[in-house]
């Protein structure tokens, strides 16, 4: 293996919303995928089928059964997702507010991508007020950074609470490119003794693709996302002991107490 493969594979990457959706969903140990076509949604089942065989993917006859197939799939206790634009969940209601009473067993994502401006949709819609009305929490993204880092939060919510996530985006989280190397730079992470991953000044720390063994041991130690859940945190009616217990459920014991502080950073930056 050459230096010169090394340091090509360790350039910043830039996906859209989409694609780091899909690229979130697969590292988070998402193993069914299905959904409907339709702009600005289409473009994360076909991301995601490119990890076939590891993720089932399949396009649906309708979302109402495309959602049906996924809830299928968490009662068995895999995690899934599901895709649609906004209009799709109108078709989806049904099993929606059935499922949300329910509750999930695997964790499940429905993906739902808003198409503010009507850019090719025949009305707008905000995904928000179906998340309000069947009282399940919703991920908003702003970037591509955020596409994938909720995707893997909104799973472990979902486990966690025994509930359907959303994950809203919109056209232009969608189909909008940029960085996902980003970093807070505090190189916990370097302690693990991985190959994969080596600190860059200018890139920060970029995980080597053909190093990796997917252990995922990375992103249980990284406070970036634990920073964020703690901002979000703020803004669901959850208790902070409920919080807590999910952590040191979801991590392991020798990593629980920098999660917590993270959590908490994360939390107090949203009250200021």
């Amino acid at each position: 293996m050459s230096t010169e493969s090394l340091v090509m594979t360790s350039k910043v990457e830039l996906r859209s919303g989409n694609e780091a959706i899909a690229r979130g969903a697969y590292e988070a140990g998402v193993t069914v995928a299905t959904g409907y076509p339709g702009t600005p949604s289409t473009e994360i089942l076909e991301a995601l089928s490119q990890f076939k065989p590891e993720i089932y993917c399949e396009w649906s006859p309708n979302e109402k059964v495309a959602l049906e197939v996924a809830v299928g799939a968490s009662f068995t206790g895999a995690r899934s997702m599901v895709t649609m634009k906004h209009v799709g969940l109108n078709v989806a209601a049904d099993p929606l507010m059935t499922f949300a009473s329910i509750g999930a067993v695997g964790g499940l994502v429905i993906c739902v991508a808003d198409d503010s401006g009507m850019h090719s949709s025949q009305n707008e819609q905000d995904t928000c007020h179906y998340a309000r009305f069947a009282q399940i929490p919703i991920f908003e993204p702003s970037d591509s950074e955020e596409a994938r880092d909720f995707t893997a939060l909104a799973l472990q919510v979902s486990e966690q609470f025994q509930t359907p996530v959303i994950l809203g985006s919109t056209t232009r989280v969608s189909h909008s490119r940029s960085d996902q190397k980003q970093s807070l730079q505090c190189l916990e992470c370097l302690g693990l003794g991985c190959p994969a991953l080596e600190h860059d000044e200018a890139q920060g720390l970029p995980i080597n693709d053909l190093l990796c063994g997917g252990c995922q041991m990375c992103r249980q130690i990284c406070r970036s996302n634990l920073v964020i859940l703690g901002a979000l945190s703020t803004d669901l009616a959850l208790p902070v002991q409920a919080w807590r217990e999910g952590i040191r459920q979801s991590v392991k014991p020798k990593f629980v107490d920098l999660n917590l502080r993270a959590f908490a950073a994360g939390a107090a930056l949203k009250s200021q």
